[in-house]
């Protein structure tokens, strides 16, 4: 791996996490070649194109810093890289989680969702600032302790949450609970908070939106099967939801719809507060509130909310320890892919959160 010395390695000296100080302000990227966007590297490699196949190929790899390159962004050849956390519990952890099944894109990915969400919420839980972080971000929520569940995860029993599971089996998504357990197609909110107050799902988007992806046939289909997402549970989308379930769906809130039903159910049959956040970048999504809250009957006791990842920055710069300072860093200096310059001879890489680069005292 090649060895450059930056403010962003120093912190962790034994980490392999390029960032924006590590890379390249412009590099050459042409119709046929792409220049390795690590500063000090002059590795050039052959340009992906659609039919190349998977991005994991020796004609992309640069052996030099460990990364495979296409002209959009890069990836990790080992994703303990792109890890933050990679101490022997952190491993055992995410060895449980693959080993459950959990649906985890690829994390060695430099513009995945899942990464940045181990990354920020793994640094919390090992902490013990759980509790800290949900009050900060909604001064209401002032709960005493907290568990929190990756994928559907538990990291406490180390096995896929009950509670969702058996909401899973009442909404028509898996017929029993074991199929619940294994199933595809299954609702599975990136991080699930459970407190003795209340039930917080997080949906976490960094380089995609809330549209449900797929065509218009894909929209006809949901539309055509809506398992028992409005029958399921004693009718409870009326309770929850002001718009029918179609004008949902084809307004592609599909899976914002989704956690809503699932996750206020949960908290209904628990006696809790429910919250949704749609946790997002700060320039991204910003009438999601108003987009989706159309859509829905919220309640003193249910929520839904839109936070940026950007608003941890303060919160991290109270805490006093090395973890936070790491973090902090981590987020000025990540990365969400490339831009390709109008001539297309040049790209650079794009500054994913807009963070003040400053200090954690």
């Amino acid at each position: 791996m090649l060895e450059i010395k930056t403010r962003f390695n120093a912190i962790k000296k034994d980490t392999d996490m390029y960032g924006l100080a590590e890379m390249k302000s412009e590099f050459l990227m042409t119709e046929t070649q792409v220049e390795c966007p690590i500063l000090g590297c002059d590795t050039i490699v052959r340009r992906r194109r659609n039919g190349d196949g998977d991005l994991r190929s020796d004609d992309f790899f640069c052996q030099r810093c460990g990364i495979f390159i296409s002209s959009s962004t890069f990836e990790y050849k080992n994703e303990t890289d792109n890890m933050l956390w990679n101490d022997a519990e952190d491993t055992a952890l995410l060895t449980a989680l693959k080993a459950s099944k959990a649906e985890i894109n690829r994390l060695s990915r430099e513009r995945s969702e899942d990464a940045v969400s181990w990354n920020v919420f793994r640094y919390f839980q090992r902490m013990g600032k759980v509790c800290e972080m949900l009050s900060h971000l909604d001064p209401k929520n002032e709960a005493n302790n907290a568990e929190t569940i990756y994928w559907s995860f538990s990291s406490n029993t180390k096995t896929p949450w009950q509670q969702l599971l058996n909401a899973r089996v009442a909404f028509g998504e898996a017929a029993d609970v074991a199929a619940a357990a294994t199933g595809k197609q299954v609702s599975e909110p990136d991080i699930i908070f459970v407190t003795d107050k209340s039930i917080v799902f997080v949906e976490a988007k960094f380089g995609s939106g809330n549209a449900t992806s797929g065509d218009s046939d894909d929209v006809d289909r949901r539309v055509q099967n809506p398992k028992k997402y409005v029958t399921g549970a004693d009718c409870w989308y009326d309770v929850v939801f002001e718009s029918n379930y179609e004008k949902v769906v084809r307004d592609r809130k599909y899976e914002l719809m989704r956690f809503w039903l699932l996750g206020s159910w949960i908290a209904k049959e628990l006696d809790r507060e429910f919250v949704l956040v749609n946790l997002v970048r700060n320039k991204s999504e910003q009438n999601i509130e108003r987009d989706f809250g159309k859509h829905i009957w919220q309640t003193n006791n249910r929520h839904f909310v839109r936070w940026t990842w950007e608003s941890l920055g303060p919160l991290l710069g109270i805490f006093d320890d090395d973890e936070a300072r790491h973090l902090y860093e981590y987020l000025v200096q990540k990365t969400i892919g490339f831009s390709e310059s109008k001539d297309r001879k040049l790209a650079s890489p794009n500054k994913a959160f807009s963070m003040l680069e400053r200090e954690v005292r």
